[in-house]
């Protein structure tokens, strides 16, 4: 009976489930089974921050520069010991998963919400812990950290949760800087959910005035309208942090990296001087129409 109290007045036994399914769910999967990277972009980034690529930088491919930083900086100050860039990224999963569960723990009866659990971790968790790409913690952080933000201000209480509120956003944020992409597509899916709100607000409050209504409605948006602002600025940081004079070599070498390997390779004749940029003549490119061997010289140094 006490339990049952306190799972219906206290916040503390939900969220405790919530962390010990996901913990549970993720620790199987990687006894289980053998995690790879689906393709090689996740090994290439990360040596960008472990100094595989000369030296230590935060100025990595496909990522945002404020994620480039965090990573560069863990890998200083904590050594190399550890794949911080897989542990980052199995943190913001294991955290955009769990904020889902506690979600449909604190809108459903326990049992509904656990049999939606197990559908959504099987169905996506499954593909996500054990096939990892960069895309997956930036998609399932923005839907995490905006289903935190979806119960924060429509919820039994009838008032807006702050912590969840802020933590959602702060969730959300962290799939941003793994890929703005799927974080502005996540967040376009995620906006039915704030449509149908605002029209259950439309009907609550069919009486009050224009002005009253609006406001309302404005009070609903104003967090989201917020994080779009956020990830706005995130943004700017990128752009200006990549249009540094000192990132001028990060960006030639990442030019060239997308049209070598983003995009089927190009005939020798159409970019010569980008091969000639990387020390690759024809021969070298068309080795099999050479009479003779190629000569390696010019491509070792």
């Amino acid at each position: 009976m006490k339990l049952r109290e306190q799972w219906n007045t206290r916040a503390w036994p939900r969220i405790l489930l919530a962390f010990a399914v996901n913990a549970a769910f993720l620790a199987v999967m990687l006894k289980a089974f053998a995690p790879m990277w689906e393709t090689n972009d996740d090994l290439f980034i990360s040596k960008f921050f472990d100094g595989q690529m000369a030296h230590k930088t935060a100025y990595a491919p496909f990522i945002n520069i404020c994620l480039g930083w965090l990573m560069k900086t863990a890998y200083a100050a904590l050594g190399d010991g550890f794949n911080w860039y897989s542990g980052a990224q199995y943190l913001l999963l294991y955290l955009g998963f769990t904020a889902i569960t506690w979600t449909l723990l604190r809108r459903y009866r326990i049992g509904p919400a656990l049999v939606m659990t197990a559908v959504l971790l099987f169905a996506f968790g499954t593909d996500c812990y054990l096939s990892m790409n960069f895309s997956k913690p930036a998609a399932v952080g923005t839907v995490g950290g905006m289903c935190l933000m979806l119960h924060a201000l429509r919820n039994h209480t009838g008032k807006t949760q702050k912590t969840p509120l802020v933590l959602g956003m702060l969730l959300a944020l962290g799939g941003y800087v793994w890929r703005f992409e799927e974080f502005g597509v996540c967040a376009l899916l995620m906006a039915c959910a704030c449509l149908a709100a605002l029209f259950e607000i439309g009907k609550e409050n069919r009486g009050l005035p224009l002005a009253a209504r609006l406001g309302k409605y404005l009070h609903y948006l104003a967090p989201f309208v917020l994080l779009a602002v956020l990830a706005v600025i995130l943004f700017a940081v990128d752009l200006y942090a990549w249009n540094r004079p000192e990132a001028g070599g990060f960006r030639t070498f990442n030019d060239t990296r997308s049209l070598f390997l983003d995009f089927q390779t190009p005939d020798y004749a159409q970019m010569p001087e980008v091969y000639d940029s990387v020390g690759m003549d024809e021969s070298f490119v068309y080795p099999d129409r050479c009479p003779g061997p190629v000569d390696p010289a010019p491509h070792t140094g």
